[in-house]
Formats: structure tokens, sequence, C-alpha cells
């Protein structure tokens, strides 16, 4: 995240199919410019895979900030989105699970 005057963004994921990362009950990744963000574990998925990064904002619920369509080809991926007057470099890897 390259990051707005420092302020921090707290963000969390939306799946297409209705999950969220972290889960509702959990508090949401907080960013600041510079900072990033691994998911230590893997999510098996059957069906096509689409994820939006979302921000929550105290003020007005909460921001898309980019939409990501996960390849059905194993490999590593990277996108960049634009969002909240921020910066956000996306990367994933795709394995089979054969």
């Amino acid at each position: 995240m390259t990051g707005f005057m420092g302020l921090p963004d707290d963000l969390f994921l939306r799946f297409n199919n209705g999950d969220r990362y972290p889960d509702a009950g959990s508090k949401n990744q907080r960013f600041k410019k510079g900072d990033s963000w691994m998911i230590a574990e893997t999510f098996e998925m059957s069906d096509p895979v689409i994820f939006k990064v979302m921000e929550h904002d105290t003020i007005g619920g909460h921001d898309t900030i980019g939409t990501v369509t996960v390849s059905n080809n194993p490999g590593s991926y990277t996108q960049t989105m634009n969002g909240d007057r921020s910066e956000y470099i996306i990367s994933y890897d795709v394995s089979s699970a054969e």
C-alpha cells in the first residue's frame, strides 16, 4: 500500500461465496503507508473465485478498493488497484489440489 497522508486503512476481503476474511468476528487488517499483509493460510475452492478488497470506513460503511478475479491456472499473479486515494498491490498464488 502506498497510503494517503499517512492515515491508516482497515481492510478486509469479501469473497463471491459470501465469506469474509478476517471473519466478521475478527478485527480488520490495519494498514498504513508501506505496510504489507500476508495471509498465511490457504483457501480451497472449486468454483471460480472473485474477491473484493474492502475498506471499513467508520463514516459511511464500507468502500470497495477493487475486485480480483482469481485465475484458474496455477501460477503467481499480481494486480494493482487504486482506491480511496491509495495504491494497493495484490499478489496471490494459485496451485492445483491434485
